[in-house]
């Protein structure tokens, strides 16, 4: 199997550049579409427009009876004042994640001295989706670079944070597969590690099998094995580490060689109180102090995907827990918010009567997919 490199190129907007009048009308009338995310992406597009279209979007604001366009417009026209008065947002790539950093015990398929976040969810229309991320895939590098233990996966959506929309970036992904982890010392599962030694394998490169990790090699079996209780190997599996090393491309086979010697040697004259408890792939196990471990993966393949990070949902916008998307001072952005309160002075709803307004009318559902 061969590392497949999957490229999307998002078509947006760069700061500085804002779009011709009658794409400014374009997308000004998309925000009265039924469909939410229509509404949804016309807004992103029009907040990356420049301050010559607050006029036009205080004109669209009077000229339209429908909450959630008016709604939208002030929202995009306090962003577009702020962004002049204060800088671009922060950027938003549209992921939740598990939040802290996973290691290959935890996920064998990730390479030993590397971290991952896994990716939980995708919002919708955000530069996440386009870029095709998906949830459940394992986010391993940022621009090529590998997250590390000493540089973890969890500053990825750090940096995010400090970066302005359109800033191209490219993100690699651990997609599909298993990995397994072993503790050769576990009691409770030996491994027989001398089945090794006898079964027929082939080393592979990153080429051959796309989690072997760049540089390293793997050992790919030939045959079925089974060499612990409930853990079988099966054909086409590959082995990727040994004591949380990656495998050289030099003399792979003769590592592992090596490796099997020195197991079986240390299994003779372990003390049992050379022994501690330590958690290994979700459970408690009984392992020598020090226990040498093997990790084995299974299919999988490692995606490289474009984009170009976007801004902040204006469904997210206004949450009471979201984060803020300026990067500035704290009271500078009450004081340009204040000043564009002053300039814009209508209220979206002076009456109140929105939710009688959205009973029965179909524009205000949240209706999924595109037009």
């Amino acid at each position: 199997m061969h590392v497949v490199f999957a490229i999307f190129h998002c078509c947006l907007l760069f700061p500085g550049t804002p779009p011709a009048a009658d794409q400014l009308q374009a997308y000004l009338n998309d925000l009265a579409s039924p469909n939410f995310q229509t509404r949804e992406e016309a807004t992103a597009r029009l907040m990356e427009s420049g301050p010559e279209a607050l006029g036009i979007l205080r004109k669209a604001f009077f000229g339209t009876e429908l909450y959630d366009a008016k709604r939208r417009m002030k929202d995009i026209a306090r962003e577009v004042y702020l962004t002049d008065k204060l800088g671009p947002p922060r950027a938003f790539l549209g992921i939740t994640h598990n939040r802290y950093d996973l290691k290959n015990t935890e996920d064998g398929r990730i390479p030993p001295g590397a971290t991952a976040i896994r990716i939980e969810s995708i919002f919708p229309g955000t530069s996440a989706e386009r870029a095709g991320i998906a949830a459940g895939d394992l986010l391993i590098a940022l621009n090529g670079v590998r997250a590390t233990l000493e540089e973890p996966a969890t500053k990825i959506p750090l940096w995010i944070a400090t970066k302005p929309p359109n800033t191209p970036c490219k993100f690699t992904v651990i997609r599909g597969g298993s990995g397994v982890r072993l503790e050769v010392g576990d009691r409770g599962r030996p491994v027989n590690v001398s089945k090794l030694n006898r079964a027929p394998m082939d080393v592979v490169t990153t080429a051959g099998h796309p989690l072997v990790p760049p540089g390293a090699a793997g050992l790919r079996i030939g045959e079925n094995i089974e060499i612990a209780e409930g853990v079988t190997l099966q054909r086409g599996d590959v082995i990727v580490s040994l004591n949380d090393q990656s495998l050289p491309a030099e003399d792979a086979r003769g590592t592992l060689m090596t490796w099997t010697g020195q197991v079986s040697k240390q299994a003779d004259t372990q003390r049992p109180d050379e022994m501690e408890v330590r958690v290994r792939n979700g459970r408690p196990q009984l392992v020598p102090r020090g226990a040498p471990s093997i990790q084995i993966v299974r299919g999988g393949t490692v995606l490289e995907l474009e984009a170009r990070l976007g801004r902040r949902p204006a469904m997210l916008r206004n949450s009471a827990n979201a984060q803020t998307p300026w990067q500035a001072e704290p009271a500078a952005i009450e004081q340009a918010t204040q000043q564009f309160e002053t300039w814009w002075t209508e209220s979206v709803d002076p009456e109140g009567t929105f939710s009688e307004q959205a009973g029965g009318d179909k524009r205000w559902r949240m209706e999924s997919g595109r037009r």
